[in-house]
């Protein structure tokens, strides 16, 4: 996920909104939150009409960079469980399929 731009309509001395792309789902930020930012931050980071919010007005380059890269990572993750979920679902309607003799439509 990169970020692209702040978002003036979203910001203001307590908070600053990011563009990303693609646009953050809550998904994501729920992921990112539990596995790579941690659950201290859940009152610092939210998702408001596509846009990341940090709760801080001051944010230095190299920590959007790291923003960039657990977004990201959350993508994948999500991503990775989704192929995961799908092997499963397929493995499984194939040992129903050679149990009960039907085919699979």
């Amino acid at each position: 996920m990169k970020i692209t731009a702040i978002a003036k309509s979203h910001s203001d001395q307590t908070q600053t909104a990011f563009k990303t792309e693609p646009a953050l789902t809550e998904e994501v930020m729920q992921c990112a939150i539990e596995n790579f930012f941690g659950p201290a931050y859940v009152d610092h980071f939210f998702v408001e009409d596509g846009l990341f919010i940090v709760r801080r007005a001051v944010i230095p380059k190299d920590q959007v960079t790291e923003y960039e890269r657990s977004l990201t990572q959350a993508e994948n993750l999500l991503q990775k469980r989704k192929e995961n979920a799908d092997q499963n679902r397929e493995g499984h309607l194939k040992r129903v399929s050679e149990d009960t003799g039907l085919p699979i439509e």
